[in-house]
């Protein structure tokens, strides 16, 4: 009975951070806010077509880096429905989730160094408010790491 409600659990876990990384990605409403963010930074057109040509070409690579999270973690739902789990195959679906989920978050980054690279100081303390506020950081932390050369 534990390991029946143990691997129901997991199911509805992963289903639900399925649900959630996907409705996060693929809004159209994450889109148009981005859009109004930008446009709050008072973009030139030059910076704003550089930096939107480099997060077309990453946001494409993280929808299907998702997809592939998503097979993976039906690979694992799979195996773990199986009467006898084989637990290296699970452990693998792990670590290949994990290696994905990396690679976004790798990508995640390299978009927020493409924009600072584009951004004056004014633009980039903007930026960096705006993903402190995301992440529930106080701002003025932010602000004083945001070095820009120009």
């Amino acid at each position: 009975m534990g390991k029946i409600a143990l691997r129901l659990l997991f199911i509805l876990s992963l289903s639900f951070n399925a649900a959630f990384l996907g409705q996060l990605l693929f809004s159209p409403e994450k889109s148009k806010a981005g859009d109004n963010f930008l446009n709050e930074l008072r973009l030139s057109k030059e910076q704003g077509e550089k930096i939107r040509a480099a997060s077309e070409f990453i946001d494409r690579e993280n929808r299907e880096l998702t997809a592939k999270i998503k097979k993976c973690q039906q690979n694992l739902i799979q195996s773990l429905q199986e009467p006898q789990v084989d637990k290296e195959k699970a452990y693998q679906c792990i670590n290949d989730i994990n290696a994905l989920q990396q690679k976004i978050q790798e990508n995640t980054i390299k978009k927020i160094l493409i924009c600072k690279e584009h951004l004056t100081r004014d633009q980039c303390s903007g930026l960096m408010d705006n993903m402190c506020k995301k992440m529930h950081v106080n701002p003025d932390y932010c602000k004083k790491h945001c070095n820009i050369k120009k």
